[in-house]
């Protein structure tokens, strides 16, 4: 059987160069990964009209959803009981998910191996 690790990853949500919220929560399986990109692409092709990944603990949604000539990304992070729950709303055009799907998949494809267990 394949390894699938975790993918420790973090997500920046910036506007003219400052950031606007960062995330350190995105630790997904290798796979979840792949499924996401495969989701973009499949959205982009319009064979479907949303894909949805999130974490665990805390909770950080992404949902796309294709609309007549636009795309809407809906983030969602909820660290705990505590804080209160923040969403994010973009509205991009399909040359924008094209970039972030292809700049994904450059990103997944240089993921280090995980260190080996003795």
């Amino acid at each position: 059987m394949e390894d699938d690790p975790f993918v420790y990853s973090y997500f920046e949500l910036s506007k003219g160069g400052k950031g606007c919220a960062r995330n350190f929560s995105a630790v997904l399986l290798k796979s979840e990964y792949d499924m996401l990109i495969s989701g973009m692409e499949a959205l982009l092709e319009r064979q479907q009209s949303s894909i949805q990944i999130e974490t665990i603990e805390p909770l950080f949604t992404l949902h796309l959803m294709k609309d007549k000539s636009t795309y809407t990304m809906l983030i969602t992070i909820e660290a705990d009981a505590q804080k209160p729950r923040r969403i994010y709303k973009m509205i991009c055009d399909e040359a924008a998910v094209k970039a972030f799907t292809a700049s994904l998949r450059w990103e997944c494809s240089h993921v280090k191996s995980p260190p080996k267990s003795p």
